[in-house]
């Protein structure tokens, strides 16, 4: 947690911020998650995940134009994780395979979604529709599996009934950019954004 008394300068990602009347400005160790679906119910079968998988690194080298280096299957049995994982994707690090659906990780904190000057909602929006999806929801991983719940082996449903039982009976629409501050104007607008938006994919094309 960052603490700090009114007027006080802040160092934050090498910049410097001055926070007059902020007494606690935000809790570190969040990050960015986002689940989309893919139509695969077929998990149990470990031959057929591991094809889905390599059929999706298959359809992302050949829109990002990368090698085959640039992903890596991950199956890890023991803890139930089916993944590609990766160091190309920006800051996308995961794509996790779960029950009909998508998990993404990202490496960066859930905050900076909420930042102009980031594009993290385009670089995930962009794996999405390339991998067929119309819809899509952000969150921060707490959702995911940090907390009491694993998603690496459940469905939308599934998920969508955990968040309705933490008392998230609606989900909105992620906030537009002009919405959203700049890095510059700090981050007290953003204590008391949602943990779970979503987001509607239009085509590019």
């Amino acid at each position: 947690m960052y603490i700090c008394s009114r007027s006080n300068n802040v160092a934050y990602d090498g910049r410097i911020f001055d926070f007059v009347h902020i007494e606690i400005i935000y809790y570190m160790g969040i990050y960015i998650g986002c689940v989309f679906e893919n139509g695969f119910h077929n998990r149990n079968d470990r031959e057929a995940s591991k094809a889905f998988l390599l059929e999706t690194i298959y359809i992302l080298k050949e829109h990002y134009k990368f090698n085959e280096d640039s992903f890596r299957i991950e199956m890890d049995e023991e803890n139930d994780y089916y993944a590609i994982e990766t160091d190309s994707l920006e800051e996308i690090s995961s794509i996790a395979l779960c029950d009909g659906i998508w998990s993404v990780g990202m490496s960066q904190k859930y905050e900076l979604m909420f930042f102009s000057d980031y594009h993290y909602l385009d670089q995930l929006k962009e794996v999405a529709e390339v991998l067929g999806a119309k819809e899509m929801w952000i969150c921060d991983d707490n959702q995911l599996w940090r907390g009491d719940f694993y998603i690496y082996d459940k469905s939308l449903s599934e998920w969508m009934d955990y968040l309705r039982q933490k008392g998230i009976e609606s989900i909105k629409e992620f906030p537009c950019k002009e919405e959203l501050s700049s890095y510059e104007q700090g981050w007290a607008s953003h204590n008391h954004y949602d943990v779970v938006y979503h987001v509607a994919i239009t085509s590019r094309t």
